[in-house]
């Protein structure tokens, strides 16, 4: 379920004391076996023992659509990942848990979309899930030691399997178009392939995980590193490896590598952040914690009274970015603005509705009229979530006589890093547009919850007015 946040609470949080080495640019969720929910929270918040740092939660019940044996099959997570999806229509979370609920959900809304019983602990013990851009479903089970896949796209209920003893982890890899899987001794690669219908694996690659002072690897987990399409993140007793792909070697000498290896560190949970910021988990009691740690950076975000499996930067790109690359992410937003002017025709929302002219019943935005005098207007846009992005398209008011009226001539770009608007892009005297639409690049890729246009200096529509207008506002990641 989405828990709600007020403007209050929300604010609050942009005044807590954030620890030096905490990361804005990414959330980060947490399989929490006390409360047997996923949470996710805000770094930029220091104290995670308050509301301002969660921004969201969620757990199976029957509003979401979950049926009790479903419920029943869930005795919190064991892994969760946030995917964009084509085939489900938008972002969904996908989660299993060791009592052998799979399943895939609407994100933020968490309904129902897709779920599988597969068995409890002692027959499967579900541990990792993932969602291909297909639509369709893998899981691993420690026990069971297998990878399955649900045909999802094709409507095929029974699974395919591939043998991997004590398989832990599962991450798509959408440069190679294969699934990698980690098990007790192995590394594997492996393509999904149809022949008449059927879905079948094939072998891209399979290598063993190097021994650690000649004990067992027991391989635990498998992640991307962001900002590396070459390398993966695998997690074993005692040593965390980079996988270089390309290479076909393991790397343990990169930067933080000190840190997760030192002694008593079994890591359960490891990945990058866009930044560059390692989060991870290790157990303090069992197989779990009560803190998420943080290292290139360092910091830690205890939370009391939490029994912590995992921690998974809350992002939504296999190779962390958010989306294709012309994905007009403003289409999922939630304006805002200093004034506006709303009417069958005007509006905030008529902006970000995928309409880039000024047609009848969408003419875009415009603030509020009735000043007669220059002043400062705003116009933003902001995410559920952090989004990666680095350019913003502005289509001018196109209609009969009015063509690029409206349109700021001084004004900033900016984006929102947590606690202040930082400019991106600044612009004094811009020329009256014609109808093209309008290009700005941020020269540089943000991931943020918001983007703005904050204009010092508007022109003077008809006789009187001086305003902001303009048909749509595009953000996108190019």
């Amino acid at each position: 379920m989405k828990r709600s946040i007020s403007a209050i609470a929300l604010a609050a949080a942009l005044l807590m004391p954030q620890s030096a080495g905490a990361d804005s640019n990414a959330w980060v969720a947490v399989t929490d076996g006390v409360s047997d929910k996923i949470k996710v929270y805000d770094p930029v918040v220091y104290n995670w023992n308050t509301l301002p740092a969660q921004r969201w939660e969620w757990k199976p019940n029957a509003a979401a659509g979950y049926s009790s044996a479903e419920i029943a099959a869930w005795d919190g997570a064991a892994d969760v990942k946030l995917r964009d999806s084509g085939f489900w229509g938008g972002q969904v979370m996908a989660t299993v848990s060791g009592a052998g609920l799979a399943t895939v959900a609407a994100y933020p809304g968490g309904k129902e979309l897709w779920s599988v019983v597969q068995g409890g602990t002692g027959t499967v013990n579900l541990h990792s899930i993932e969602v291909l851009p297909t639509g369709d479903v893998a899981t691993v089970g420690s026990v069971e030691g297998k990878v399955r896949l649900y045909g999802v796209s094709h409507g095929i209920a029974t699974p395919i399997t591939y043998d991997l003893p004590d398989a832990h982890g599962v991450h798509w890899d959408d440069t190679r178009d294969v699934l990698w899987a980690v098990g007790k001794f192995t590394l594997v690669g492996l393509h999904v392939n149809y022949v008449n219908g059927v879905p079948e694996f094939s072998e891209f690659r399979k290598v063993p995980i190097p021994l650690t002072n000649g004990e067992i690897p027991y391989g635990h987990d498998v992640w991307p590193v962001y900002g590396n399409t070459d390398r993966l993140w695998i997690a074993v007793n005692w040593r965390v490896w980079q996988y270089d792909i390309a290479q076909n070697s393991w790397d343990d000498s990169y930067v933080g590598a000190s840190v997760l290896h030192d002694s008593g560190q079994m890591v359960k949970s490891v990945g990058n952040v866009p930044s560059g910021q390692i989060v991870y988990t290790f157990p303090k009691t069992g197989w779990v914690t009560d803190t998420v740690s943080f290292t290139n950076p360092t910091a830690t975000r205890p939370v009391t009274g939490a029994q912590i499996y995992k921690a998974r930067p809350w992002i939504p790109g296999y190779d962390g970015t958010s989306g294709t690359a012309q994905d007009n992410l403003a289409l999922k937003s939630s304006p805002s603005s200093s004034s506006t002017y709303e009417s069958s025709t005007w509006g905030r929302a008529k902006a970000v509705d995928g309409q880039s002219g000024s047609v009848a019943g969408s003419y875009g935005f415009s603030s509020g009229v009735g000043k007669t005098t220059n002043h400062t207007e705003w116009f933003a846009t902001g995410f559920t979530s952090p989004q990666a992005f680095n350019t913003v398209v502005i289509y001018p008011r196109s209609d009969s006589g009015y063509v690029g009226a409206g349109f700021p001539i001084d004004f900033k770009i900016q984006v929102w890093n947590g606690s202040a608007w930082l400019d991106r892009v600044t612009v004094t005297g811009y020329p009256q547009p014609g109808n093209a639409p309008q290009t700005f690049s941020l020269g540089t890729t943000d991931w943020s919850t918001a983007i703005r246009i904050y204009a010092t200096k508007i022109p003077k529509v008809g006789p009187t007015d001086y305003l902001m207008q303009f048909a749509e506002v595009e953000v996108l990641n190019q």
